[in-house]
């Protein structure tokens, strides 16, 4: 035995009226949107039918509560479609007639923005009631109905034999005690030109005497490339920035129409705004999906015809039309960079100049944009700033670090001795020049680190007056993983450089962790992590060029000495901007009291 649902239709209403939507703000979408697609089924019988939306508000006074008329002279309704459209929720016998009807005639031209029917109940979060007097067109003797519903469930109908009204319909709303502020004149004026001023069909705002077009004279779709000083200013009235480029998108599978506007700074704020219209009316600036996830640095203005909208009329249905239409609006933006690229390069540097990340990352994805831009592409690198394209007409060996923290260890040094090192830390630098070594083999490409500087170095000419030094310093050092090398390198003001690989350098950060971790700690960290046997050596290079190295190497005092050497080391690590575990901290403090109280010795001796 099969029963049927029990519908509790006061909560249905409220469902509908207090949830579906965002803000009661979407009222006026909503009966601005029925009143246009009144308008537009009317032209289906009258194609020379103009038509024009008027919300007449009358202003509260004293003991009384503002009011609000939303008039159309659009289709009108019969008796039998005010029950069908007005008065069923969720279904009626005649809902497979209306979607056919909506379907058909959203082929046309104008296009049905939505249907009669759930929209109007957005009605009920600013008012109680609900009255609605209509007449239809189709028929040239239908008489008038009114039509009441009410927020407690319940409706009623009549009919008006003999009404004067014309055909068309008027929808009236009596404002709730709380509501107030939507009944306010330019608050309502605001609200509909945000959702009207795209429309094709006239919408006005009409306060006694005065009355206010919200139309715009031509919707931004509909605009030439051409007229670029209009494009940015409606690129700033809609999105708040003047672009630093502007070019139309098309995306056929989701009848979408519109441009596309460059950003000019990286706010990130404006990375998801975008403004959507559906069939000229607007229906977010935050549609998920629309646009892809990449292209942040442009923002959109667009018209869809066919993109399905969600019930509330608020976003687009996900699914495959959508993800087409996505995938066309890419293309669109990957062929205006590839157009500026080829056809306008000051505008393409202006454009990486400001998004060279987003850009970059783009050219990851792409296999066909990026054969196109990286040999423009620019790199920081120890000798300066350089395209790859100039790079690699000039050079056969590629040496890159692997992050920003080893590249500024290095870069000054490297300088230095005249090597370019590429700083491969910024997001997507790696990647790419991994990619071209790829599509040059003829160029070798190399992890680069502070322990592969070292290799570059030559020892010295004497070594021998260094021998007590070296002995000293791996006496000193014994103990902390560190080997001593000597070295003659550029500046000579570096007295000693702290050389290790960037597997070295993890294992250096996860010591000095577990030395204030607990025994289980370490345990867990040591499971986690074990030190390879392959691990390149750490070293201290001192520079056998600097005088202060030579000066130390000449004390006769093994204490003075060892002293010194600690000092140098922990200047090294400083130098190189490493954390100093608790243990180097304490080495820095003993040595520098050693060598002042050695220094006080000396002053008094020479005194005596």
């Amino acid at each position: 035995m099969s029963e049927r649902f029990k519908v509790d239709l006061r909560g249905i209403i409220d469902l509908a009226a207090n949830h579906l939507y965002t803000s009661p703000d979407v009222f006026v979408r909503e009966v601005i949107q029925n009143a246009v697609d009144a308008i537009t089924a009317r032209r289906r019988i009258d194609p020379s039918h103009q038509g024009v939306v008027r919300l007449e508000l009358t202003l509260g006074g004293e003991g009384s509560k503002s009011t609000l008329c939303i008039a159309d002279d659009g289709i009108g309704l019969t008796v039998p479609e005010v029950h069908d459209f007005l008065s069923t929720v969720g279904g009626s016998s005649k809902r497979e007639d209306a979607e056919k009807t909506a379907e058909r005639v959203a082929e046309d031209q104008g296009g049905f923005l939505g249907r009669f029917g759930i929209g109007l109940l957005s009605c009920f979060m600013v008012s109680d009631e609900i009255v609605v007097v209509t007449r239809s067109a189709r028929e040239p003797d239908a008489v008038a109905v009114e039509w009441r519903g009410r927020a407690n469930g319940s409706y009623s109908v009549r009919e008006l034999p003999g009404s004067p009204l014309r055909a068309g319909t008027s929808v009236y709303l009596e404002a709730k005690p709380d509501q107030e502020e939507y009944f306010d004149q330019q608050r309502l004026q605001d609200l509909a030109r945000q959702y009207a001023e795209m429309l094709s069909t006239r919408v006005v705002v009409a306060v006694g005497a005065e009355e206010v077009t919200m139309n715009r004279a031509c919707a931004p779709w509909e605009m030439q490339s051409t007229d670029e000083v209009a494009l940015q200013d409606l690129c700033e009235y809609s999105l708040g920035f003047r672009p630093i480029d502007i070019f139309r998108i098309s995306a056929p599978s989701g009848g979408v129409e519109g441009y596309a506007f460059v950003r000019p700074n990286r706010t990130n704020a404006w990375a998801s705004v975008h403004k959507l219209y559906s069939n000229g009316m607007f229906v977010s600036e935050h549609v998920h999906g629309l646009v892809p996830r990449w292209a942040t640095f442009v923002g959109v203005v667009l018209n869809t015809r066919a993109l399905r909208l969600t019930a509330s009329r608020e976003s687009v249905h996900q699914g495959p039309e959508l993800d087409a239409c996505r995938d066309e609006i890419g293309a669109a933006i990957r062929a205006r960079l590839v157009h500026l690229l080829r056809n306008d390069r000051n505008v393409f540097e202006t454009v990486m100049g400001v998004h060279d990340t987003e850009i970059r990352g783009l050219a990851i994805k792409e296999r066909d944009f990026f054969e196109l831009i990286i040999d423009l592409l620019e790199f920081d690198t120890s000798l300066g700033t350089i395209r790859f394209g100039e790079f690699r007409r000039e050079h056969e060996r590629l040496l890159v670090t692997r992050t920003p923290e080893q590249y500024r260890r290095i870069s000054a040094i490297a300088a230095a001795a005249g090597v370019r090192v590429f700083n491969g830390g910024y997001i997507y630098h790696e990647e790419l020049l991994s990619r071209a070594a790829e599509r040059h083999p003829e160029l070798e490409i190399r992890s680069f680190d502070s322990s592969d500087l070292v290799e570059l170095w030559p020892e010295p000419e004497d070594p021998a007056t260094f021998q007590d030094l070296m002995a000293t310093a791996r006496s000193a050092l014994e103990g902390r993983g560190c080997e001593i090398a000597m070295r003659v390198f550029a500046p000579a003001e570096v007295p000693a450089f702290f050389a290790l690989g960037l597997d070295a350098e993890f294992h250096r950060e996860l010591d000095r962790t577990k030395s204030v971790a607990s025994g289980l700690w370490n345990e867990i960290l040591d499971a986690m992590a074990p030190r390879p046997e392959s691990l390149r050596p750490t070293r201290l290079c001192l520079n056998a060029g600097s005088r202060l190295v030579r000066q130390i190497a000449s004390f006769r005092d093994a204490d003075l000495q060892r002293t010194a050497v600690e000092v140098l080391y922990v200047q090294a690590l400083m130098s190189g901007q490493h954390a100093l575990s608790a243990q180097e901290l304490a080495l820095l403090n003993s040595g520098m009291e050693r060598l002042l109280t050695h220094l006080a010795v000396q002053r008094a001796g020479d005194a005596q």
